[in-house]
């Protein structure tokens, strides 16, 4: 429920699509488990696959909508393992992490859906499939744990022989037995797209402001952590003048009188500008 009043106002022009944060964002805490189990990151971390079912009953509203628009029949047939999304503009390394884990689980939905539509038999593309979704979740639990680069682009030279691997065992069984489906072919090279920005304030400036992807929340509520709970670790606290891509977002401001207030808003621009937002003070308190 919200309970703080925005303001919105066109800030200034934004320069190319996916730049890093200008600034950094800090999270609300370590990765302490005051709750007495883990946080998300930690089962992240941990168990990476574990997460991909909850993970994927989150995006499939999404996927569904976006099939809509360019028609049930359409058939995506280039595997592409670019983990890029639209908020990974931090160096917070956890955040990276869970962004990535989030296109896994975004890459194994889309390509089941169009390997069953293009009419390949699911004996022969889930194993392939699968060796691909896990490769994916090793390399970038592996470059977490010792330190390597977590960039979209960086992970996809390491995923080429995957992709590869997935159409080389799609094709072997066109040429053998249906030569009449569709031929499916990986990328070299990761595209892009426009994304609208924001930046956030509070007002009165004095407000200590978290705000948290709506995913993110809801994915912690399925992981059964409380997502106001420092368990919930993927709230950020903006640093001064931070950018952050358009989305639906939870947000929590502490005053330095008055009432903890909380709220839940969509931050959307069409334009190549920033858009400013002011998170003002109702002195109600946060329904959670």
């Amino acid at each position: 429920m919200l309970a703080s009043k925005l303001s919105l106002t066109h800030f200034r022009s934004k320069p190319s699509v996916r730049t890093v944060l200008c600034a950094v964002l800090l999270t609300i805490g370590s990765l302490s488990t005051a709750n007495g189990g883990p946080s998300l990151f930690e089962i992240a971390k941990r168990d990476p696959l574990s997460l991909l079912p909850s993970m994927q009953d989150l995006l499939k509203n999404a996927e569904t909508s976006a099939r809509e628009e360019v028609g049930h029949d359409f058939v995506n047939n280039v595997i592409n393992a670019c983990n890029y999304s639209d908020e990974v503009l931090n160096k917070y390394r956890p955040h990276m992490y869970m962004v990535g884990l989030q296109e896994v689980a975004r890459h194994d939905m889309q390509l089941a859906y169009d390997l069953a539509k293009a009419g390949y038999p699911e004996k022969v593309w889930r194993p392939a499939l699968d060796g691909f979704t896990k490769a994916n979740t090793r390399i970038l639990q592996r470059q977490l744990v010792h330190r390597g680069s977590l960039d979209f682009y960086h992970i996809k030279t390491l995923m080429r022989p995957h992709e590869k691997a997935l159409v080389r065992a799609l094709e072997f069984y066109r040429k053998k037995s249906r030569r009449d489906l569709i031929e499916f072919s990986s990328a070299e090279v990761c595209g892009g797209d426009y994304i609208g920005f924001f930046n956030v304030r509070t007002s009165p400036p004095r407000g200590n402001l978290r705000i948290i992807r709506e995913y993110f929340f809801q994915l912690c509520v399925a992981a059964k952590i409380d997502p106001y709970s420092i368990n919930c670790d993927m709230w950020l606290t903006p640093a001064q003048k931070a950018e952050f891509p358009q989305g639906v977002y939870r947000y929590r401001v502490k005053w330095p009188e008055g009432p903890e207030e909380c709220g839940k808003s969509e931050f959307t621009s069409n334009t190549e500008q920033i858009i400013a937002v002011a998170i003002e003070k109702t002195n109600k308190a946060c329904e959670r």
